[in-house]
């Protein structure tokens, strides 16, 4: 963390205890801080986008925040590009059967584009928010590394990967080195303990965003279609592919005499708008491809080493071995299968509890296309 006190900071403040915190610390800390609202849903928004996701964007509450703390508060509406930016990339991506990181997206799409163009304009070096994770700020190399938070069970590190070390260097998280029994104390001594806690994910869950997918998108663009075996049997008829996960069992609707087998999505079809379904054993997979690749560390390219691998959302990490390529690409060899990966996943790479690396799952192998 900057050590000059009296260094001027801007902060996102969203409304929820996190950022709050995060403020309260800095401000006892001695930094001179102002606050900045970003706001993802406007003020009119379609009551679907107001049910279904999760956006702490306040005013009144971030008011009375940064009156707490006497700190300039100012307010910017980021709406129209949180739809073109995040929601319309999301939309897309489901459309395409892939999985996407909305959060991620948002990071370094929205927050961090705002909160550094306001930086800018008023002279600011340094941004702070309510994230949980931890930025260490390497004096020798000039780099920094980011770090899980110290509360496990709070972690969003991976969803920062994707700023790269040139915006990373430029951000502080107070609340990511200590731990949330920490934060709801602090919470309590700054007056904020009222406040809500902060989401982790922007849809509730998975209905959330199917209830959102059907609102903005046409059912054309969703067609019903037929769930069948991998020996082509037909079992059921599903009602639009992106209404179901890889591994899923419960709710599918297969034909009666089907209900008890155990069956589980293992594959969606978007040529023939096919929803496949088989067993356990056809989603254990020790080999993946990913692209999209960013590096927070220097690794040697063309070749294969060793590291510790995990599916973001997930949260049992692998040993693996990995080959990195020229194109951004890598292939991941796993000691143990994992289960059920899916396309646009984002794969961590770890040393220890620090992020290497991160890269989007491309290519599957899984056991039934290898017979």
């Amino acid at each position: 963390m900057v050590k000059e006190k009296a260094k001027k900071i801007l902060i996102g403040l969203s409304g929820g205890i996190d950022s709050a915190v995060a403020a309260g610390l800095l401000k006892r800390q001695g930094y001179m801080l102002s606050a900045v609202l970003i706001r993802m849903k406007s003020r009119n928004c379609a009551p679907v986008l107001e049910k279904n996701l999760n956006c702490h964007d306040d005013p009144e509450v971030v008011k009375t925040i940064c009156k707490k703390l006497e700190i300039p508060f100012n307010e910017v509406d980021a709406s129209e590009v949180f739809n073109d930016k995040v929601i319309d990339y999301f939309i897309h991506q489901k459309l395409l059967l892939r999985s996407s990181d909305i959060c991620s997206q948002c990071n370094s799409e929205i927050i961090f584009k705002y909160l550094l163009d306001i930086a800018d304009s008023h002279g600011i070096d340094i941004v702070a928010t309510g994230h949980y994770a931890q930025i260490v700020h390497d004096t020798t190399s000039g780099l920094v590394r980011l770090c899980r938070a110290a509360e496990a069970q709070k972690d969003q590190s991976h969803q920062m990967l994707r700023l790269g070390q040139g915006i990373l260097k430029r951000i502080i998280t107070p609340v990511g080195s200590i731990p949330y029994s920490m934060v709801l104390k602090l919470a309590a001594e700054f007056g904020f303990d009222k406040l809500a806690e902060g989401h982790r994910l922007c849809f509730g869950d998975f209905s959330s965003m199917i209830e959102f997918m059907e609102s903005r998108t046409a059912q054309v663009l969703w067609p019903k279609g037929v769930i069948r075996t991998l020996h082509g049997n037909v079992v059921g008829e599903h009602a639009g592919l992106f209404k179901y996960r890889i591994g899923q069992e419960d709710d599918l609707p297969l034909n009666q005499f089907e209900t008890a087998s155990g069956l589980k999505v293992i594959a969606q079809e978007l040529v023939h708008q096919a929803l496949i379904v088989g067993e356990d054993k056809h989603l254990a997979v020790k080999e993946i491809t990913c692209n999209e690749t960013m590096w927070l560390r220097s690794v040697e390219g063309l070749r294969a080493f060793k590291v510790k691998a995990r599916i973001a959302g997930r949260p049992e990490e692998k040993n693996c071995r990995i080959f990195v390529f020229e194109n951004d690409t890598v292939q991941i060899l796993f000691d143990e299968p994992v289960f059920a990966p899916c396309y646009g996943e984002e794969v961590v790479f770890y040393d220890d509890d620090e992020i290497m690396g991160g890269a989007r799952i491309s290519k599957i192998k899984f056991p039934f296309l290898m017979s």
